[in-house]
């Protein structure tokens, strides 16, 4: 896998080369339908080119009118107030509006453009952005939530809908990322219907808003004035099926829209909601540890664990308590004999090169999703020199999940009471391949869970902006936005409950065969409620706590924002623009927890093990593995009515920053910023070529004050930290079009990103329940700086095709550069007493992180390939049937390098002792999206596959191991994803005029979601599949 370069060995890792088979390809261009880039052709033309741009030379032309808003710092449509158009309807229009935007930028712009709701085939907005060159989806439940653009993570890419910055977050699994307390926006809040078009602006210009080094998108839902007709009305139904959770459910979308008064007042609504069941099953590790991690294990009798010291050393050490002797591993579990064999598995295993998955399980996830957005829009023309827009913008996205696990626990404990974990497991048979990793086990002493998980989520997602232009004179125009956004994510349901069994004998770990998938062989039946327990531990360590965890969470973002700008346009060559930008962020979160989730109280009477338990049945359907069909799983309903766990009383109460574990997450950032930009546009033909662009710069002065709680005197202390910077931008972006067909685009610009929301925690958290890990803050993090750099050149056949390649070069100066490591709670120098009553010790094993700045690694490089292309010549150049020109295709390929600093030590006055550099971050090196599409005046079919290659998620692993080892299989380089290839296809027949029929395919090849640890052994962390989904709908225009 990935070209991950470790500067304290040298050591090259190898790539894992993985990808789409031909044989994939193949099948895929045989499918009849496809979902593709966008969908019926805008009747009005994009928006963004600059002001007195001319259109494209070359296409048949008509005109319509302009909805010419304002976008934040000043970015207009063309003040012609005509556009380019060419009079098709269908996916050929939809590919002619997204060229014609990008032809007319000034910069590098993608977009997707439609004409009306129900034309994606996605299941939300970040699958119908992947379509756009350069953009990459990581998904959650099944379904698409954060997007990446030529490589760099969500964090490097900001989101504007109409017109102003906004944030939307969510939660999800912890292999998903759990709740969003950072920057990235989760583009499965929302439906795509509700968008009128999606565009991704990949170089920036002076009067487009800082903070972005992927790319700026802008959503900008439908207004009245966007359509030809009066009035519209289009209603579209669909039940969507997914072949794993057997479940149908259903979606539909209206939108309704009319003009007033002369065409001088517009007023649109449109409405879409969906429900869906999603079923997600597979295998999980909790990452790899090490053999010496946690303490070790149980060693056999007679073998001195340590012979430099004096007298016989044995593992674990004497415990009266639990009754670990010389001869007992605890009371009644002897220690094996001391044979040579027995001895060499012992010391195999305890080898610090040896690896063992940390949480052997197998999962179910079951989602109940419900999407409903809702979308308002006036506008007012009072002149034909003004205009004024109100545009709103609802969602309302809930999510409630069902996690199940059945797990060996002890590989992730120390020896400690009341968990008594690994040191007290005898290792019988530990075989592992030439990297360490564990491919065949057998153990005694195995403590074994079922845990079972609830979240009930909830975003609801407010916007309200008001916008206008007017065009003082003929050669003037002043615009500006107010507008105003909220997001608020909740997470009032977040229990965990768990059913536990200690010291099972002859636990079977068999990956030989499937390591993707391993067997497990339990030593008992996991479907008997009665061979589990659910209650305090004791303390001699042969019953282990049960726990219950309640851990409520919240988080809110707000953006408040106002744009005021004038446009000067000097003659046909210039055009001077200036404008000012205010703006404010406000992120706040907080989290709630019991003061001892290990506290379980006993059952009332009549209840019992079998009474608060319930069966899960018919797992690992398509999952190659010998696996359970099911297991014995805790019966929420039941427990919470037993106990009153959501009494918030008693042992039951919940408590925020008086929490070690909560206070953390109890936070508040505020960003003010003032920004202000000079523009000069310029469009001539004074050279033997037409020229156009833009250069300007812009200044920003950013103020952040950052609130948080430590632990200070046996106290919660809030702290506050205040920072301040500011940058100046340059900009500019060069057009020269050598013939009306060939362009040249070049851009230069240097660019900023804000700090991480968790990395300028002052507080930070320490989390003592589960895996016990440490996460601190750095408030006076300075931002990301980089210059940027493209060049492309771009050839339009004809008016309805592209080929375009773009080179790119991102040469960061100033980063964020991750800490990452595991060692004792005490070799970070952490105060002992945030460990007070968590039944943890200074000794425990600890994953510590935290955030500093650090110079930029080699320049980020890539390059982007665009085709767009009807098959057209088929008929005319090749005298094929009529029909072969329906045919048409779209492919892109984007492909990058570069890498970044990581730090593998505690830094010291800032300073990091190993510095480590790799590939970036959350980029792949290479990805692509291929579509073959047809199109009649009845039938229309479209096929897709999406490609993304393997990227890093963490550097070093979570679990590294020693990285200063020269042993390779010492360490683990880092977490990462492997490539995947995902398959959608849509099938449509227009039956009428008005009604329309559809069948639409996502994830048709039930592509699995992986996650690995170490690039070099490639240790599986977690393996998932979701199923296909399917939806067969009717769409019908009045």
């Amino acid at each position: 896998m990935g070209g991950i370069w470790m500067t304290h060995g040298g050591d090259r890792l190898r790539r894992l080369q993985s990808g789409a088979s031909t044989a994939a390809l193949a099948m895929v261009l045989a499918l009849s339908a496809g979902s593709a880039l966008a969908q019926e052709a805008q009747p009005t033309a994009p928006g963004g080119a600059p002001a007195g741009t001319r259109l494209p030379d070359g296409a048949q032309q008509t005109t319509s009118p302009v909805a010419d808003g304002p976008q934040p710092g000043g970015t207009t449509p063309s003040d012609a107030g005509t556009v380019s158009e060419v009079v098709v309807t269908g996916f050929r229009a939809a590919i002619e509006s997204a060229i014609a935007v990008k032809r007319a930028e000034a910069g590098v712009v993608d977009a997707i453009k439609a004409e009306d709701i129900a034309k994606f085939p996605d299941n939300n907005l970040a699958e119908s952005l992947q379509r756009i060159p350069g953009v990459a989806i990581t998904r959650a439940g099944g379904e698409g939530r954060n997007i990446t653009v030529r490589g760099l993570g969500p964090g490097s890419t900001r989101v504007r809908i109409n017109g102003m910055e906004a944030l939307a977050s969510t939660g999800g699994s912890d292999a998903d990322g759990g709740a969003n307390r950072a920057r990235q926006f989760d583009f499965n809040v929302f439906a795509s219907e509700l968008f009128n078009s999606l565009a991704v602006r990949k170089t920036p210009s002076a009067s487009v808003e800082e903070g972005s080094l992927g790319a700026t998108v802008d959503l900008q839902t439908s207004r009245a004035f966007d359509f030809r007709q009066d009035q519209s009305l289009v209603l579209s139904a669909q039940a969507g099926y997914n072949d794993l959770s057997k479940s149908w459910d259903p979606r539909f979308a209206v939108l309704a829209s009319k003009k007033f008064l002369d065409d001088t007042v517009g007023v649109l609504v449109s409405v879409a909601h969906s429900k869906r069941n999603v079923r997600e099953e597979g295998w999980d590790t909790v990452r790899w540890g090490e053999g010496t991690s946690n303490g070790g294990w149980c060693s056999p009798l007679g073998f001195d664990t340590n012979a430099a010291t004096a007298g016989q050393q044995f593992n674990p050490g004497a415990n009266a308590a639990v009754g670990a002797t010389a001869a007992n591993c605890a009371a009644g579990e002897p220690r094996l004999p001391g044979t040579p064999e027995n001895i060499a598995t012992y010391q195999r295993a305890s080898d610090p090169g040896s690896w063992h998955p940390r949480i052997p399980r197998y999962l179910r996830f079951d989602y109940e999703t419900e999407r409903l957005g809702i979308t308002g829009s006036l506008q007012w023309k009072p002149t034909s020199r003004t205009l004024i827009n109100f545009d709103y913008l609802y969602a309302d996205y809930k999510s409630d999940r069902r996690e199940s696990f059945l797990e060996g626990i002890s590989f992730s404990r120390g020896a400690a009471s009341p968990e008594f974990g690994k040191p007290y497991m005898i290792p019988r048979v530990f075989e592992t391949d030439a990297n360490g990793t564990l491919t065949y086990g057998v153990f005694d002493n195995v403590d074994i869970r079922v845990e079972a998980r609830e979240d009930e989520l909830r975003t609801i997602f407010t916007q309200y902006t008001l916008s206008g232009t007017h065009e003082l004179t003929d050669n003037i125009k002043i615009s500006g936005l107010i507008g105003t956004s909220k997001s608020s994510f909740k997470n009032p349901i977040q229990t965990t409950i768990t059913l536990d069994r200690a010291n099972q004998d002859n636990w079977v770990f068999d990956a030989r065969d499937n390591p993707k998938m391993p067997s497990i062989g339990w030593g008992f039946d996991v479907n008997d409620p009665n061979a589990f327990t659910f209650t305090n531990a004791n303390t001699t360590g042969t019953v282990r706590p049960s726990e219950i965890r309640l851990r409520p969470q919240f988080v809110q973002n707000s953006f408040d924002q106002v744009v005021g700008d004038i446009e000067w346009r000097i003659n046909d060559t210039f055009t001077l623009r200036t404008g000012a930008v205010w703006k404010k962020y406000v992120n706040d979160g907080q989290e709630y927890r019991r003061q001892t989730e290990f506290a379980v109280p006993a059952l009332p009477a009549g209840a019992s093990i079998t009474s608060i338990t319930e069966q899960l049945t018919g797992f690992g359907k398509g999952l190659d593995a010998d696996l359970p069909d099911g297991w014995v799983v805790p019966n929420f309903d039941a427990i919470a009515s037993a106990l009153n766990i959501y009494s918030n009383q008693g042992t039951f109460a919940l408590f925020g920053i008086e929490n070690t574990n909560a206070r953390g997450n109890f936070r508040t950032i505020t960003e003010e910023s003032r920004a202000g930009y000079v523009q000069l546009d310029f469009d001539t033909d004074v050279l033997p070529w037409r020229i156009r662009g833009d250069v300007g710069v812009r200044y920003v002065d950013t103020d952040t004050t950052a609130e948080g709680y430590t632990f200070a005197a046996g106290a919660p202390l809030q702290l506050t930290v205040e920072n301040s910077y500011d940058n100046w931008l340059p900009a500019a972006n060069v057009v020269v079009e050598v013939t009306p067909d060939i362009l040249i685009r070049g851009a230069a610009a240097k660019v900023m990103v804000r700090p991480g929301l968790g990395a300028l925690n002052p507080g930070g958290t320490v989390n003592t329940t589960g895996n016990l890990s440490v996460s601190t803050g750095n408030p006076r993090l300075m931002p990301q700086e980089a210059n940027t750099y493209d060049l492309s050149f771009e050839w339009y056949p004809t008016r309805n095709s592209l080929i375009a390649l773009g080179l790119f070069r991102k040469e960061i100066t100033q980063d964020f550069s991750s800490v990452r490591l595991t060692g004792p709670f005490s070799s970070f120098g952490l105060d002992p007493a945030l460990l007070a009553g968590s039944g943890r010790t200074p000794s425990d094993e600890t994953s510590f992180s935290t955030t500093i700045n650090a110079p930029g690694g080699e320049p980020y490089e890539g390059a982007e390939l665009n085709i767009q292309m009807p098959f057209t010549f088929l008929r005319d150049n090749f005298g094929m049937p009529e029909w072969t020109g329906n045919f048409g295709g779209l492919f892109n390929y984007t492909y990058v390098t570069g890498t970044q600093i990581s730090c593998g030590a505690t830094p010291v006055n800032g300073v990091c002792s190993i510095p480590l550099e790799s590939r970036r971050q959350n980029v792949s090196k290479g990805s692509y999206n291929v579509t073959l599409f047809y199109e009649d005046e009845k039938l229309s079919a479209r096929v897709s596959g999406s490609y993304r290659g393997d990227y890093l998620t963490a550097i070093p692993s979570a679990n590294q191991g020693n990285l200063t080892s020269t042993r390779r299989q010492d360490y683990q380089d880092a977490d990462w994803v492997p490539a995947t290839f995902m398959v959608d296809a849509s099938l449509s027949y227009q039956l009428t005029e008005k009604l329309k029929v559809s069948l639409e395919g996502i994830n048709l090849t039930d592509e699995e979601a992986m996650q690995y640890n170490d690039t070099v052994a490639e240790r599986v962390w977690n393996n998932r599949h979701f199923g296909r989904q399917y939806y067969v709908g009717l769409r019908y225009t009045f």
